[in-house]
């Protein structure tokens, strides 16, 4: 019994020692594995470090390249240095110098002094400064060099790098010499890895020894410095666990963190499962928060660029992105908004340095997690925005570049890439409504242009009359949807016109009663048109009836009172508004007070009575934005204009005048006075050329004394068939002059010519007296 117990005790014993070594080989095991790892993380660590501080170095050679780029003589380096220092990290620059073509040498910062010679510089290794400065001077740009041959007195033990820019200008001025403090900028690398040393020195070092520590080198080469880069990685607690703990304490704390391990693990797989659930839910809040802000800038549709619909979407970007600060920059409309709990005008684009600024000008997308220390950044951007992190994203469709949209965070919170590709994708929804709201606006603006090039008298009359629409709905107290809709129609509502033919459109007198029935067809060739048109469909009405009349009186449909749309009925109003406050050919605008009686007079006949008695009180408000709305640029030039309604006074074949044009020059001198003669002459063998030849050869006829009475009597001739009448000022005897003139033709075109003359106020006193004594007279001739 005895021997089973010893031998019981005996197993225990064993057992205990086997598991002591069982641990003890395990805890070796795991510490080269530990320190295998440990090493590899170190290395990778000094790959970092170097990859950053070579890409730091180039950066600062950029900007010095930058700043002293075009640089033309000495006074200018003091100016551009302010530049330079305004962007470079001051604090780790422990000297810049420029040095002359003579070598001598001034001190540019962080002092400046009267210049020196070289050799009287605090300067060692002057040989080696001038063979360096000699090497960045042939290959004609900034390079880097080691700085063991340069201890200014004050800075003896500085590790640091030599930056040398040659300056140009047509031929070699001098080199700006920057010492740069490699060890700080290494230590600022570093600064976010806890537990780490970095050595850096310009020459190999002999064996580091540390106690409790890893340790990796690196050579850098930069140009032609060279540098050597040791980071070290204190880790007492690895080496106190193998070295320092007793073996019997490392198989209890083994046993106790495998209980714990247990009882941890348990814990942590409940915890896991919890913060999953919990990860899912924020997550699926999350996207239902950008599903419907998605949803929401899809569902704006035309002019969405609001105050109102701007503030929704910033105030939902603000929650989506858990942001402190939202803003939106549209630089071809002007519009700049912000919102951090309130929405304000704050035009950051234009910051100089701003992150949105920086993203407009690259015309690309910016995520920077170390907003306040980054060197991109301003101090001015910093301070008025006051963020730590921040993004922006450009709004862009298919490389027309529309502005940018920003998020800003104060707290710590890094954004994630998510966060970044979500807010560049609101960015192309943004550009893509933009996009699209343009193309409409510029179709609605060509249409526009295209129903005011009918008629240089109605021009702009579409654009008033929607503007006088969309007040009288306001007045009335209507929503901003009636409102706009009205304003639509409003613009849309002459569109038939289109249809009607240039001989009625722009018939300079009075209509008769058949052209003024094709007349009336043009608000039904409105409705006709714009059928279609889902965005009019609640208004077309209103475009086909805007001449229908209170009594009954209108048309086309003769409809009256309240059975007349509500949007005809305000159409009416302001299409009357504008016809009678617009000085037309025919009449003359009227005056504000003409204007209040002329619609009260016509209230309850030609106007719905309830909609005068709501906008009387507004009508001087009406009449003045009518004013200025009228004093909008011309689309269609005089000349095209004078050259359409020409059409009316003109003889297209010949280019003479109509006799209905020179009755009016008739009219017009008899007015004044003026003593004058009315000639007609004629091409007696006009028609028996056109039988015998040809009606080319007969119309030749025609064309050449047309252009020989140009020359004669220019402006104030005419022509009807084969007979021209023109006027004569200044001759006493218009029949010698008439002889002259057939003369004239007869020896250059081969016709025969009859003709016959009046004058005034001697033969005739009126236009009507004149052309009937004429053409008797020329019959008699004949």
């Amino acid at each position: 019994m005895k021997l089973i117990k010893y031998f019981a005790f005996l197993s225990i014993i064993l057992s205990v020692v086997f598991l002591y070594l069982a641990v003890d080989r395990l805890l070796d095991e795991v510490f080269i594995a530990v320190r295998h790892s440990s090493q590899l993380q170190l290395e990778k660590q000094l790959g970092n470090v170097k990859q950053r501080m070579i890409e730091d170095l180039i950066t600062n050679k950029k900007m010095m390249d930058a700043a002293f780029e075009g640089v033309i003589d000495k006074a200018v380096i003091t100016k551009r240095l302010n530049k330079y220092l305004f962007v470079a990290p001051k604090e780790l620059i422990k000297g810049i110098y420029f040095v002359s073509d003579n070598w001598t040498v001034s001190f540019l910062y962080p002092n400046f002094t009267r210049p020196i010679a070289l050799n009287s510089a605090p300067i060692s290794g002057i040989k080696q400064l001038k063979r360096d400065i000699e090497i960045a001077k042939s290959y004609s740009k900034s390079l880097y060099f080691n700085s063991t041959f340069y201890n200014f007195k004050k800075h003896k033990n500085t590790t640091a790098l030599l930056l040398i820019k040659p300056i140009f200008f047509k031929e070699y001025i001098g080199s700006i010499v920057e010492i740069v403090d490699i060890s700080g900028r290494l230590a600022g690398n570093i600064s976010y890895l806890k537990d780490y040393e970095i050595i850096v020195s310009s020459a190999p070092l002999k064996q580091l020894r540390y106690k409790n520590a890893l340790i990796s080198s690196s050579v850098v080469f930069v140009d032609f410095a060279v540098l050597h880069l040791f980071l070290v990685k204190h880790s007492p607690l690895l080496f106190f666990v193998k070295d320092k703990l007793k073996r019997a304490e490392l198989i209890i704390i083994t046993l106790i963190f495998v209980a714990l391990g247990i009882a941890i693990s348990g814990a942590v797989v409940v915890a896991l499962r919890i913060k999953r659930e919990k990860e899912k839910e924020i997550a699926l809040k999350r996207l239902n928060k950008r599903l419907k802000l998605i949803s929401n800038i899809f569902s704006i549709k035309g002019e969405y660029i609001t105050s109102q619909n701007i503030e929704e979407i910033l105030k939902a970007m603000k929650d989506v992105f858990s942001a402190d600060l939202a803003g939106i920059f549209l630089k071809q409309k002007n519009i700049y908004y912000a919102y951090d709990g309130s929405l304000k005008t704050e035009n950051y684009i234009n910051i100089e340095g701003s992150i949105s600024g920086l993203s407009w000008k690259k015309k690309e997308s910016i995520i920077l997690n170390d907003y306040y220390s980054s060197h991109l950044i301003s101090k001015e951007a910093k301070l008025k925005s006051k963020q730590k992190k921040a993004m922006c994203a450009t709004i862009a469709y298919n490389n027309r570049y529309f502005g940018v949209m920003c998020v800003g965070r104060k707290s710590d919170n890094n954004f994630k890439e998510e966060d970044f590709n979500f807010l560049k994708l609101l960015g192309t929804i943004i550009a893509t409504n933009i996009h699209h709201s343009t193309m409409m606006e510029n179709v609605i603006e060509t249409l526009l242009n295209a129903i005011e090039a009918r008629d240089k008298y109605t021009e702009g009359h579409s654009r008033r009359v929607g503007e006088y629409a969309r007040f009288i709905a306001s007045v009335m107290g209507f929503d901003d949807e009636f409102q706009k809709k009205i304003y639509m129609a409003g613009l849309f509502h002459d569109v038939g016109k289109i249809g009607i033919p240039d001989v009625i459109l722009l018939k300079p007198t009075r209509l008769s009663k058949n052209e003024y029935e094709i007349m009336k067809l043009h608000a039904v060739f409105s409705y006709e048109i714009l059928k279609n048109s889902e965005m009019l469909a609640d208004v077309l009405d209103g475009i086909r009836g805007h001449h229908e009349r209170f009594d009954g009186k209108g048309y086309p449909d003769g409809l009256k009172g309240e059975d007349i749309p509500l949007s005809a009925r305000i159409l009416a109003v302001a299409d009357s508004f504008d016809a009678i406050t617009t000085t037309r050919p025919y009449k003359s605008a009227m005056m504000l007070k003409q204007t209040k009686d002329e619609l009260l007079k016509n209230s309850g006949s030609q106007f719905d009575p309830e909609i005068i008695e709501k906008i009387l009180p507004y009508i001087e408000e009406m009449y003045n934005m009518g004013n200025q709305l009228k004093k909008q640029r011309s689309i269609l030039p005089d000349y095209i204009d004078s050259l359409r309604r020409d059409m009316f006074y003109r003889d297209w074949f010949s280019g003479l005048f109509s006799m209905d044009k020179l009755h009016l020059l008739i009219g017009d001198l008899i007015a004044r006075g003026v003593n004058f003669s009315v000639c007609r002459l004629a091409v007696e063998d006009y028609y028996k050329v056109w039988f015998e030849k040809s009606k080319r050869d007969a119309d030749s006829i025609i064309l050449a004394v047309a252009d020989i009475l140009k020359e004669s009597v220019p402006g104030e001739a005419a022509r009807s068939e084969n007979v021209f009448t023109f006027i004569v000022k200044g001759v006493d005897s218009p029949q010698l002059f008439v002889k002259t003139l057939i003369s004239t033709i007869q020896s250059k075109v081969d016709c025969h010519l009859s003709f016959a003359c009046m004058r005034y106020p001697e033969d005739a006193h009126s236009v009507e007296e004149i052309i009937y004594k004429l053409d008797r007279l020329y019959r008699k001739v004949s």
